[in-house]
């Protein structure tokens, strides 16, 4: 009798898994948003002011906003990339159509530095949460629009990471998570 259940159960597990295995991704299947955009202008990141967002570090989204310029850029995930900060956002050539971002800090815990070295497993993390917004140029119309979590635990840092290594690891998780976004949707 155990052996017939353990034979059903496996028969049934491997059935389940092999029919999540064949449906499609749903990043695979959706339709590439950026593909017809050729320019990227990045907006300075702001801060959204709520409760939230009280202890997040005056200036880490002006980092942000440089290493985002920077990452897009080296990453060459559009043809000419603009720092709003730099120049202003017009659009010289009518075959090239751009897209303006904009980042806004939802959330923000700095996490307990105490809590990633005794307890571990994600307590005491670090947590950024930034709604990027893709919008038109030419339109202003959204093309998309998404949110971007980045944590820090401290796992492999010693005694679970300084303050200052918290805050650089979710500043470039969120930009690393910036970049993989575009990548999918060009």
């Amino acid at each position: 009798m155990l052996y017939r259940t353990l034979l059903v159960s496996g028969i049934l597990l491997m059935a389940a898994w092999s029919s999540a295995r064949a449906t499609p991704h749903p990043a695979r299947t959706q339709e590439k948003k950026l593909a017809g955009y050729n320019a990227i202008v990045l907006q300075d990141f702001s801060v959204d002011k709520n409760p939230a967002t009280e202890d997040f570090p005056k200036g880490l989204e002006t980092m942000m906003h440089s290493r985002a310029v920077a990452k897009v850029r080296d990453e060459k995930v559009f043809n000419k990339v603009i720092d709003a900060g730099e120049a202003p956002a017009t659009q010289t050539d009518s075959s090239q159509r751009s897209v303006v971002l904009n980042g806004t800090v939802m959330i923000f815990d700095k996490g307990s530095r105490a809590g990633r070295y005794w307890v571990g497993f994600g307590a005491g993390q670090a947590k950024l949460k930034v709604r990027f917004v893709l919008t038109d140029a030419g339109t202003g119309a959204e093309v998309m629009h998404w949110d971007q979590i980045a944590t820090f635990k401290g796992t492999f840092n010693a005694f679970g990471g300084s303050q200052d290594q918290a805050l650089t690891g979710v500043a470039n998780g969120v930009v690393k998570g910036l970049i993989k976004q575009l990548r999918l949707n060009r």
